[in-house]
């Protein structure tokens, strides 16, 4: 049925976040992110851009389900449409820079990351508490990274000031997020910890 998944995600979320290491898988693969955005640049020198794309899109895999929320489904399709993109960057990039195969994916890769963007907005304007949901904010200024990263690309008009603004944004929205994981991971367990002294 139309609710067997979102109910199969929410139960394997719920069981990570009961386990001390599902917990800190969140944290995982976050770091994993930060490492892959910064050898992005040696993976493209060797045209091997597309391994750390399929990487990322595990990650992404693993924030949908680690992070699957019960009351914010807008938050969980953000997240869902974020995987489709890094997918589809990971297909695109496994193709020469300048190849047909590549021109035809650019357009969709573009307008799927425009839609990303507009997602994770989305989802932080209907966030109950927005203090605790700015990393959604991050979310949204690494899709626009990624989407004037790849339109310049299908322009033809990718120089160096592009490569390295985006590159830039994208990894100070790795470690913002990266930051944000950790003092969550640090928060839950000082609430566990003074839940056993009491």
């Amino acid at each position: 049925s139309s609710l067997a998944m979102p109910a199969a995600v929410a139960s394997i979320g719920a069981w990570l976040r009961r386990h001390r290491w599902g917990r800190s898988l969140g944290a995982v693969a976050q770091t994993v992110v930060l490492i892959c955005v910064g050898l992005s640049d040696r993976a493209e020198q060797r045209g091997l851009e597309w391994i750390p794309g399929i990487v990322l899109t595990l990650c992404a895999v693993v924030f949908y389900v680690h992070e699957y929320s019960e009351t914010n489904a807008a938050s969980n399709f953000a997240k869902f449409v974020d995987i489709l993109c890094e997918l589809l960057m990971a297909v695109s990039d496994s193709f020469v820079p300048g190849s047909i195969w590549r021109r035809v994916l650019d357009l969709p890769v573009v307008a799927l990351l425009a839609f990303s963007v507009a997602e994770f907005v989305r989802a932080f304007s209907l966030a109950p508490q927005w203090r605790r949901s700015w990393w959604l904010l991050c979310e949204a200024a690494s899709s626009s990274a990624d989407f004037a990263w790849c339109f310049a690309e299908m322009l033809g008009s990718s120089n160096i000031f592009v490569t390295m603004t985006c590159r830039a944004i994208l990894r100070s929205a790795a470690i913002l997020l990266l930051f944000d994981e950790i003092s969550g991971l640090w928060e839950t367990s000082s609430r566990r910890g003074r839940g056993k002294e009491e």
